[in-house]
Formats: C-alpha cells, sequence, structure tokens
C-alpha cells in the first residue's frame, strides 16, 4: 500500500507542473464591441489552445446594466460536434461549451469557440462585460482554469489615430521635366481606410496622373481641381467594402507631374487638408506639409533659340549643327539646355 501511495504521489507530483504549463498556454478571450441602443450585438469568445487539446468550455457572464443576454452559439469553424447551453447563476449566466461523449477536442489551436448575442436597451451608452470562472476540461479528463478579463461594449474611440506619419520626399524631375512623386504613409497602430489631401502646386507644374501603389491596390484614386485652383487627392473603397490600404509602411501614391513652363527650375508644392479615417470612425489629421520639385540639376528646361548664342555640343562633344538639333540635352556656352 505504500508503495502504491507514493506512485501516486510522484504521478501527482509530475502531472501539477504539466496543467500549470498548459494553464500558461490557454486562453480565453473576447473584443470590444459596438452595439446601437435598443438593437442586438453578436461577438466571438475566442480560445487560443497552442499545444493543449481541449473538448469542452465554461465561463460565467456579467452583463452591465442596460445589456441582457439572448442566446448563444457554437462557432461552427471549430466546433467538433460541440453543444452550447447556457443557464443563470447567481446573476450571471453560465455558458458551457460540451464536447459529446467521446471528448472530442475542438478543431485546430485558435479562433472562436462560442458567438454570444446581447440586446441593449433603449438608453444604453457604455459599459464593461465580466467574464470569470473560465474552466477548461481537456479529453483525457484534466481541467485548466484561465484568468478572468472583461471587455467593453462602445469604449470610447480616441480623437486621433495614433502614430501616423504621412510625408513625401522632394524630386528632382527628368530632362524632359517629369518625375513621379511618391506619397508615403506610416500607420503602425490602425488600419486606414480611405484618404484626402489637398495640394497646392507651383506656377509651372501640374499633375498628368495619380497612381496606386500595392498597398493601395484595394482603393479606388480620385482626383480633381477645386475652385480655388487646388487639386484634391481622394482615396477610397469604391465599392464600400471598407477595404484598407495594407500593411503599415511604405508609399500609397504616385503623382505624376510635369512641367508646363520651359523656364522653370524650382518650386514647393503645399500639402493641406490631409485627412485619414478607418471602418471605426477613428480619424487622423497630420500635419500641413511642403516637397520641393528641381528641374534636373544642372540642366536648362529651355530650348535653344532662348539660350545664349555660341557653338553648341553634344554630350559626347561633339559640334553639333543647331538646325539638326534632335530632342535631348545639349551644351552651350558651358552649360546645359533641352530640346524637347
Amino acid at each position: 500500500m505504500k508503495i502504491t501511495y507514493k506512485l501516486k504521489a510522484s504521478l501527482l507530483m509530475m502531472a501539477l507542473p504539466l496543467m500549470a504549463n498548459a494553464q500558461n498556454l490557454v486562453t480565453l478571450s473576447a473584443d470590444d464591441f459596438k452595439i446601437d441602443a435598443g438593437k442586438t450585438a453578436t461577438f466571438a469568445v475566442n480560445m487560443d489552445n497552442e499545444g493543449e487539446q481541449i473538448s469542452d468550455a465554461q465561463f460565467d457572464l456579467q452583463l452591465p446594466e442596460g445589456l441582457t443576454f439572448v442566446s448563444a452559439e457554437v462557432a461552427s469553424e471549430r466546433s467538433n460536434g460541440h453543444s452550447i447551453k447556457t443557464n443563470e447563476v447567481e446573476g450571471k449566466t453560465r455558458v458551457m461549451v460540451s464536447g459529446n461523449m467521446l471528448g472530442n477536442p475542438f478543431k485546430d489551436n485558435r479562433g472562436a469557440i462560442a458567438k454570444v448575442t446581447v440586446q441593449a436597451s433603449s438608453s444604453f451608452e457604455t459599459g464593461r462585460l465580466g467574464f470569470s470562472r473560465i474552466f477548461l476540461s481537456t479529453p483525457n479528463g484534466g481541467s485548466i482554469q484561465c484568468d478572468n478579463f472583461d471587455i467593453e461594449a462602445n469604449p470610447p474611440i480616441p480623437e486621433t489615430i495614433e502614430g501616423v506619419k504621412f510625408f513625401a520626399d522632394n524630386l528632382s524631375l527628368d530632362a524632359e521635366g517629369k518625375g513621379e512623386l511618391a506619397i508615403f504613409l506610416d500607420n503602425p497602430q490602425y488600419s486606414v481606410t480611405s484618404v484626402q489631401f489637398d495640394m497646392t502646386l507651383p506656377t509651372g507644374l501640374k499633375i498628368t496622373n495619380v497612381k496606386n501603389t500595392d498597398r493601395s491596390k484595394n482603393l479606388t484614386v480620385m482626383n480633381s481641381e477645386l475652385p480655388s485652383g487646388k487639386i484634391r487627392v481622394v482615396m477610397v473603397d469604391g465599392n464600400g467594402e471598407f477595404r484598407t490600404i495594407s500593411g503599415t509602411e511604405g508609399a500609397i501614391c504616385n503623382i505624376a507631374l510635369e512641367t508646363t513652363d520651359k523656364y522653370f527650375k524650382s518650386g514647393k508644392i503645399q500639402f493641406d487638408k490631409i485627412k485619414l479615417a478607418n471602418r471605426d470612425n477613428l480619424k487622423a489629421t497630420p500635419a500641413d506639409m511642403e516637397v520641393t520639385i528641381n528641374a534636373t540639376a544642372g540642366i536648362e528646361n529651355a530650348t535653344f533659340n532662348e539660350q545664349m548664342t555660341g557653338s553648341v555640343y553634344n554630350l559626347q562633344g561633339i559640334k553639333v549643327a543647331t538646325e539638326n538639333m534632335n530632342k535631348g540635352i545639349y551644351i552651350q556656352n558651358g552649360k546645359k539646355f533641352v530640346v524637347k
């Protein structure tokens, strides 16, 4: 008998650390959600059980004043013949997600295991929902207790999208007075579903096109001239599905520019009314900025007839007849100029 007792005790001591480690690997969670007064809303209860099979789950749900429990259902994506039952226990709603008699584990090891629907009163504004007495069972009869947590219905919306950086680098045009200005967006914390900004162009410069990048391929890019003469660029999901700009950094559009004045050498593009938003109505208004646009360094953006008199040479140093000059870059009196 003593030997048997010691053996059982040893097995128990070996099992305890394993259950403690499993508890650290298994978590139950849910996200904050929105619900309109007088309406219903459904939120998911998620389980992350990496490295541990779970067959049953139970938790008590405490609702704030103004919210009432409507129903709960098994999330079909992870169900393996599971069913769900609810009852009232000490003013809370107890939710039990159970496998069949064989103790089949949930499919996969991450994602929703249940969906809970609640009803808001006509005067409901916001409140916290508490999850407690969270117990999970393994197919071999083991039990894991998870930490309590809470979530918020209608959490307050921040005034701005934090951590956003909207910028562009100075640009030098090519010999033909053309170039593409890349507009960059860093949005490390929040998604962005729409972008708008106004541009004031310097004299002698025009926009010929505004194009998507890989980050914004899900959005429609439009530009139009305002009565003030500014150019407004808008990027939005034309299908109304609130698709987002992918990634968190890099160019979101390329603006094709071209000179309209052959004497254009340099000018600044002013950006203002920069507005970003996402599907959760979070907004950001980055500060106004300006970008310098230069003609190609060392090249006069003009034709031969407006240059000073003197012999003309090509870039290979060969003298050319002025009446036979093709398009390109030439040198006269030590200065480069462009023939368009």
